[in-house]
């Protein structure tokens, strides 16, 4: 999992997860992970996200499918450098109000 923070009032934070969605231990890892990480992204978002600084965050959640092969994340080539292909996939997803990174 992958944690970014964003500064300003209410901008959100993107949590990010990798996990076999498809594959021999999708039904038993991959998904029942994720379904508990929306469960408590849901109950912590209802209270208005997390608290820094007395700053409420709403928390956005991220998933990529690994395909219970952690080296393929969906791609036919797997990427050299894991830092720069999350920071790119984190930079697509859209940004609410003024959020600073």
């Amino acid at each position: 999992m992958i944690l970014g923070a964003c500064q300003g009032q209410g901008a959100e934070i993107r949590l990010g997860v990798i996990a076999p969605l498809t594959g021999d231990v999708a039904e038993t890892s991959g998904i029942p992970t994720v379904e508990g990480i929306q469960l408590a992204i849901a109950e912590i978002n209802e209270t208005g996200g997390l608290e820094f600084n007395g700053r409420k965050h709403p928390i956005t959640l991220i998933v990529e499918d690994d395909k219970d092969n952690p080296f393929s994340l969906n791609a036919p080539n797997p990427p050299k450098n894991w830092t720069n292909f999350l920071q790119k996939r984190f930079a697509e997803r859209p940004r609410r109000g003024n959020a600073q990174c």
